[in-house]
């Protein structure tokens, strides 16, 4: 039987109590269609939500680009045409991305307003080639970026005012690679053997996570932190007998908890809700790396654990909307 298990403390309770253990499938609405591919020459993954906006990556065939959705009007629009394009991120009515591709005009950091119909290359040239994992919230967008090797290096810049700035640097470390980013207020989170945060306003950086293992891919919202920790089990460190187990912490408490750690099958991170209680993640058998994925859902208050679809590698949630690809088309699902 698996076992979950949560400090409620990060729910502002007084006392610790382990999370049920018991499974409940959860369905109350059914998956619907968002967007079909079917009629066009790539497909559709890497979706991202915030309110009625749905943005989404399309690749294919040397061709692809940003699109989005507006699920009040039902109107869907191209906003890029790169196959080079980054998966997106969304924040009110901005979508962000960035663009790898060194060898095109494309290469840099970009944004749409969607109030007022306009992209704008808000890095032109980065000081680090290679930007990848573009996020927002507010006024910040931040993103990974490297020069071909070591290090990685985490930046940000102002959509108001166009500056740019440093807040990582891996430096020469045995493990230089940045792996995940994510934002929330003025809280930076990254993944570099260790969970890292960085309050822009103040400058404080500190450790969330300990060296144990190899954490990466944290996600915040509010004052909750998640990340996936791949733990090896096989002494022959053989990549099929390794687990990914999910923890999270409280930055108001400093506490760290886990919250997956079934050695039986991987646990890969999706998404954390909007009210840090419900987080998204894809499980795949030991054994099978990468394949019969299914996306579940773990709600931190009831303790609940309960499947959304099957066939799901990736996911993003807003409140109670969850978007996720499958089968090149992109689709969702209200939990409530």
């Amino acid at each position: 039987m698996k076992r979950l298990f949560v400090f409620v403390t990060i729910f502002c309770l007084s006392a610790c109590a382990p999370i049920s253990p018991v499974r409940k499938i959860f369905k109350p609405k059914t998956e619907f269609l968002i967007a079909d591919s079917e009629a066009l020459p790539f497909g559709f993954y890497n979706p991202c939500v915030y309110g009625d906006i749905v943005a989404w990556r399309a690749m294919g065939k040397g061709s692809g680009g940003i699109f989005y959705k507006d699920l009040r009007t039902g109107n869907q629009y191209q906003i890029s045409h790169s196959g080079f394009d980054g998966r997106p991120a969304v924040f009110k009515d901005i979508i962000v991305w960035a663009n790898a591709h060194r060898g095109s005009s494309n290469y840099g950091i970009y944004s749409y307003s969607i109030s007022a119909g306009q992209k704008k290359r808000l890095v032109a040239k980065p000081p680090e080639p290679n930007p990848r994992y573009a996020k927002i919230c507010g006024d910040t967008v931040v993103w990974i970026g490297n020069t071909g090797a070591p290090p990685d290096i985490v930046s940000g810049v102002k959509l108001s005012t166009g500056e740019m700035f440093e807040i990582y640097n891996s430096g020469n470390k045995p493990h230089p690679n940045v792996c995940g980013i994510d934002i929330y207020g003025d809280i930076v989170v990254w993944g570099n053997y260790g969970i890292w945060a960085k309050n822009l306003k103040t400058g404080r950086k500190w450790k969330i996570s300990s060296d144990t293992d190899w954490p990466y891919f944290p996600l915040i919202n509010n004052d909750l932190v998640v990340w996936m920790d791949q733990v090896w089990y096989d002494p022959a460190n053989d990549p099929n007998y390794t687990s990914w187990d999910i923890y999270g912490a409280n930055l108001s408490t400093g506490k760290v908890f886990p919250i997956d750690t079934d050695p039986s099958y991987h646990s890969y991170l999706n998404g954390t809700d909007t009210d840090g209680e419900i987080i998204l993640w894809t499980k795949y058998s030991v054994g099978k790396r990468f394949q019969d994925p299914s996306l579940w859902a773990t709600d931190l208050v009831s303790g609940d654990t309960f499947l959304i679809s099957e066939g799901v590698r990736n996911a993003s949630i807003y409140r109670d909307l969850v978007v996720y690809p499958k089968n090149k088309n992109i689709y969702g699902y209200y939990l409530k």
